[in-house]
């Protein structure tokens, strides 16, 4: 049931990080949206999905601060390692539920 909660909570954060502002540099220096992920990565370290998302956004952010990628593709990006992780974990669910 904890983990489902912690799904649940993670997939909410991360839906409303993404629905709120997609990712650019507002949102890469937005200190509520890096403190929930803090947040999420101090009490969940180890975790592999928040890892990944908090890496892939400081990644992400890092890199469109520099020039080196568009935000365009870094919202593509984004997008894509969040509905990976979204379906990851929900297939992990159902398995433990139907056991």
């Amino acid at each position: 049931m904890r983990s489902y909660l912690l799904f649940i909570a993670l997939n909410t954060l991360c839906c409303t990080a993404y629905a709120a502002a997609d990712i650019n540099q507002k949102y890469c220096v937005d200190s509520k949206t890096t403190q929930e992920f803090i947040k999420l990565l101090t009490d969940h370290p180890h975790d592999t999905g928040i890892v990944r998302l908090v890496a892939l956004k400081e990644g992400l952010c890092n890199m469109i601060n520099q020039h080196h990628v568009s935000i365009h593709i870094a919202n593509q990006l984004w997008d894509t390692e969040r509905q990976k992780m979204f379906l990851e974990r929900t297939k992990r669910n159902l398995n433990r539920f139907s056991e």
